[in-house]
């Protein structure tokens, strides 16, 4: 069932056509991919149906309306922005506002809801995207990628029927897309979603992909539709996405020679510094370890620096040292905030098992964890591994409560080599 509908879309500035008749319609619930050279009019396309920019020519049919664009009114305009999300490029926060004003601004103006209420769903969608400890932060204290989950969390909050994304990782460094692409796909789960894409994975798992060139839809249908056509998909395909392609046959080449899990430790986190702990730095470890007394509490011991060591050191039997990753969060001012030990192909070759992640204790309560674990779950994600797994001693009800908020699911109870009883944990990357 159409959801949207849009005919003779037509679109110029100046005395040049950007828009030339462009028919669109999207079911319920599906992702649309838009994908075309570089000034094919996708940008502009975008911001007609969201009525950012005012259409020459064209109808337009979206939840019980039905409208001509270039006549349409401001309180039409106002039920649209309702009712739609539109995700851009380069953020579009309001500088004099901070991070839960920005997100709470439709709420209160559009929606017209009370600024208290505004404000504790503001919070809800802060944390959901790791963000909720930088509620106070004026953009210009963020960086692009910490800006970017805030745009996605002030999406979030208006609970919209359709969502319109801008190429919005564009924008980023490479360490900080993983993370925001991961983001972005959760926050499309269940939505009717239009994107203008430019990562490969993107387009892969789109219902449908339409292929814009020169002011018109040129091919549409799937990946595999659009390839055997051999058209200008194709083209696209084997130019603009060879870089990622090329990139993944190498990594599985390098997998079969054993000489590297895939995995750029670089990219495990968009907020920190991360680097390979080595027993260099135990004393810093030493000292986080120790600011976690509750932790320590349900083992029944202290942390020394000898146990610390054997953990940094020790790779499980079966598994290719390559892919044991014990590695260390640094702030700004090089100090250690966090630890992980993170082990992938194991227990499987597109597993990964988390053995240990820990935040400094007096840090705890900020949404750092929460960052952490999502930027990690997409640096897994865009490395090709699909599942994840952990132990949680059962005695630990804060971890337990902590995991379970990160989409990770009881699978059973064991007994952990130290003899621990323990839950064991999954979920699907």
């Amino acid at each position: 069932m159409a959801v949207l509908e849009v005919k003779d879309l037509h679109k110029q500035f100046g005395q040049t056509e950007i828009l030339r008749g462009i028919d669109l319609s999207v079911n319920k619930g599906d992702v649309t991919s838009i994908i075309g050279p570089s000034g094919s009019g996708k940008t502009t396309f975008l911001r007609c149906l969201n009525f950012l920019e005012s259409a020459d020519k064209g109808t337009m049919q979206f939840d019980c309306m039905t409208l001509d664009m270039p006549a349409v009114t401001k309180k039409q305009i106002l039920e649209i922005h309702k009712r739609t999300a539109f995700v851009f490029q380069n953020y579009n926060l309001f500088a004099n506002k901070t991070a839960l004003q920005n997100v709470t601004q439709g709420l209160i103006t559009v929606r017209k809801m009370k600024r208290k209420d505004a404000e504790e769903v503001g919070m809800k969608m802060l944390k959901r995207v790791g963000m909720d400890d930088r509620a106070s932060y004026y953009p210009i204290q963020l960086s692009g990628g910490q800006q970017q989950r805030v745009a996605i969390a002030r999406a979030l909050t208006m609970d919209p029927k359709i969502i319109l994304c801008d190429e919005a990782t564009s924008a980023l460094d490479s360490i900080s897309e993983n993370s925001i692409q991961d983001a972005l796909e959760q926050m499309m789960v269940g939505r009717t979603s239009i994107v203008i894409a430019h990562r490969l994975s993107t387009i892969l798992k789109a219902d449908r992909i339409l292929v814009v060139k020169d002011g018109v839809i040129a091919e549409q249908g799937t990946h595999e539709e659009l390839l055997e056509k051999g058209g200008t998909y194709k083209e696209l395909y084997e130019t603009q996405f060879r870089q990622a392609i090329d990139s993944e046959a190498a990594r599985s080449n390098a997998e079969a020679a054993g000489e590297s899990d895939g995995l750029d430790i670089a990219t495990l986190s968009t907020q920190f510094g991360v680097r390979k702990i080595t027993e260099s730095d135990i004393s810093a470890v030493y000292r986080l370890a120790k600011s976690n007394r509750r932790y320590y509490r349900y083992l029944g011991r202290i942390p020394t620096r000898e146990s610390l060591t054997e953990i940094i050191s020790e790779v499980p039997e079966g598994v290719s040292r390559s892919c044991k990753h014990f590695v260390g969060f640094y702030n700004e001012d090089d100090v250690l905030v966090a630890v992980m030990d993170l082990i992938t192909g194991y227990p499987e070759s597109d597993d990964a098992f988390i053995g240990w992640l820990m935040v400094d204790g007096e840090m705890q309560g900020r949404g750092i964890g929460s960052g952490i674990f999502a930027d990690v779950r997409a640096a897994m994600k865009a490395a090709g591994y699909d599942y994840m797994a952990l132990a949680v001693v059962k005695e630990n009800e804060e971890a337990l409560k902590f995991w379970k908020d990160q989409g990770f699911k009881v699978k059973k109870e064991s007994v952990s080599t130290d003899g621990y009883e323990v839950y064991v944990m999954d979920r699907d990357i």
